[in-house]
């Protein structure tokens, strides 16, 4: 603590760097992330030694030293199906990226069979694309594949040759009953200036979507996310079938998520309409996601269906075969996590369409032929999967 509170961070050196008090998971995630795995026997992480010796010349930095700190001191915290997003600059594979992610959960319920409350969960991404969980280890150091980790309130992620370019780390809410949770961030490497960036997008529409009742007065809701690496201030616009439309001016940080509210709707007529929401910032890099894609039925007073009503189900594309883009239906019958997602013929994704805890009733997502990185996909044969808690499905659909 008394590295921060001196002002030693961030240039290494009391005469420039910023006094800071910081909380106590930014200071666990500081001591962990430069932990040596160096005790006989035990390879971390380990029940016996954790995460292994802790060595302070590692995780911090002083004025000369190669080896960089990073840290985020998130106060504001992330709610269920939000996340945080950061970008730095890895310039030389001579030395580990480590990355640590801690929060102080809340009390838990006494003989519970989970005691953790508020699950969050860490995945660092390399440049070209190649996602790593938070504790999922072999051999002391980070592989991909494997499950998010549901027990614990410390995840790491330790790449030994980390590849030079930007690194995206993503903090995502799992489940947040008490929230939102704040949460400390600390990586070491080799690092340079992250390039700026600018680029924003919508990730959920959470009203209205499913059914309402003819006439109601609803309050459109849907969740806005940036990347950029400086704060912005855009333009979001919410339109409901080809009548309603409603904008607002949006100020967002750097690497947050806000739910933007717009005007009243007078739900009608009755019938289903497509609900489009869409970032507007000009200069923004990455325009595959700035718009998201759901629907709504209104039906009239008193029809409105029970939630056990709906079915899941996953629609065949539409149109398909497609040369532009492609519409994909599915329905839930609760409230639940879903990802929907698109794969290429060797199983290789193409593009993640919605990773959102999403409300019972239809929904629907479009798919523009872009991948990940915002690049149009070749001509060839893809599958749409979607998952959820208990159910999977999946479609081929052929992109001409």
């Amino acid at each position: 603590r008394d590295y921060f509170r001196l002002g030693f961070h961030p240039t290494g050196d009391t005469t420039t760097g910023t006094p800071m008090e910081i909380s106590a998971a930014l200071n666990k995630a500081v001591a962990i992330v430069g932990a040596d795995n160096d005790i006989t026997d035990f390879t971390v992480p380990d029940n016996n030694v954790g995460w292994g010796r802790v060595n302070l010349s590692s995780s911090l930095y002083f004025a000369g030293d190669t080896v960089g700190l990073w840290v985020e001191d998130n106060r504001d915290g992330v709610e269920t199906g939000g996340s945080a997003v950061y970008a730095i600059d890895v310039t030389d594979y001579l030395e580990p990226l480590r990355v640590a992610l801690c929060w102080s959960d809340y009390p838990g319920t006494m003989q519970a069979a989970t005691i953790l409350v508020n699950d969050l969960d860490l995945t660092v991404i390399s440049p070209t694309g190649v996602g790593y969980k938070g504790n999922v280890y072999s051999g002391g150091r980070s592989r991909t594949g494997g499950a998010y980790d549901t027990l614990n309130v410390e995840e790491c992620v330790r790449i030994e040759t980390p590849a030079t370019g930007q690194w995206i780390i993503l903090v995502q809410g799992r489940n947040v009953p008490v929230g939102p949770q704040p949460f400390g961030l600390a990586a070491t490497g080799i690092f340079g200036e992250t390039a700026p960036r600018r680029d924003v997008g919508v990730r959920q529409i959470l009203a209205p979507v499913g059914q309402v009742e003819e006439n109601s007065l609803v309050i459109p809701r849907a969740t806005v996310f940036s990347n950029s690496t400086a704060a912005e201030t855009m333009a979001v616009v919410l339109r409901i079938g080809t009548a309603w439309a409603d904008t607002q001016r949006v100020a967002i940080a750097p690497g947050r998520t806000d739910t933007v509210r717009f005007a009243e709707w007078p739900a009608t007529p009755i019938g289903w309409a497509t609900v489009v929401c869409t970032t507007m910032l000009a200069g923004d890099e990455e325009p595959a996601n700035d718009a998201v894609l759901d629907s709504v039925e209104v039906i009239p007073v008193g029809a409105v269906a029970e939630e056990n009503s709906f079915r899941f189900a996953l629609a065949s594309p539409t149109p398909n075969p497609f040369s532009r883009s492609t519409t994909i239906r599915f329905s839930l019958p609760e409230r639940t996590e879903v990802n929907l997602a698109v794969y290429s013929a060797t199983g290789a994704l193409v593009r993640t369409l919605a990773h959102a805890t999403l409300a019972p009733g239809h929904h629907l997502a479009t798919w523009n032929r872009q991948d990940a990185r915002g690049r149009r996909a070749g001509a060839g044969v893809y599958f749409v999967r979607i998952r959820t808690g208990t159910e999977t499905a999946s479609r081929k659909v052929v992109l001409r």
